[in-house]
């Protein structure tokens, strides 16, 4: 089964957020795919603006940070993750991407590829740091 995975920018709602994860990573099957084309059915169908379901990434120290309420947000025009930071008055995002790029990068990597979404800058590490996120999932 083919599976991509996605590492993404994350940033805070508020500008008064110190502290927050600069990263997070989500696993993509062809299920993920097809319940996200399901998604933007349903945005269509219904006219809605956004629909929203319990799902969310694997974030840089998560544990640290306290995040709650993981969701996925879709709308006709962008995709992303979010979670609420307890004790914090602040969400984090990942960086949008729209569907149509989320689709077009599933299809164009190959099985176990790693798909950056951000700013370029952070590229480098946020690659760095999903391997090393990764290395300690295997051990």
């Amino acid at each position: 089964m083919k599976q991509v995975t996605f590492v993404f920018t994350v940033n805070a709602t508020s500008d008064s957020a110190s502290e927050h994860p600069r990263y997070a990573y989500f696993q993509v099957t062809q299920g993920f795919i097809d319940r996200l084309d399901e998604l933007c059915g349903v945005l269509k169908d219904y006219n809605l603006s956004e629909v929203r379901e319990f799902s969310g990434p694997e974030y840089e120290d998560k544990d640290e940070h306290r995040l709650d309420s993981h969701e996925l947000v879709v709308t006709p025009n962008f995709v992303w993750f979010r979670a609420t930071v307890k004790d914090a008055d602040c969400d984090v995002e990942t960086i949008a991407i729209s569907p149509s790029t989320f689709d077009e990068q599933w299809e164009k990597s190959a099985n176990n590829a790693v798909v950056f979404v951000g700013e370029d800058g952070d590229k480098e590490d946020a690659i760095e740091w999903f391997h090393e996120a990764f290395a300690e999932l295997d051990t």
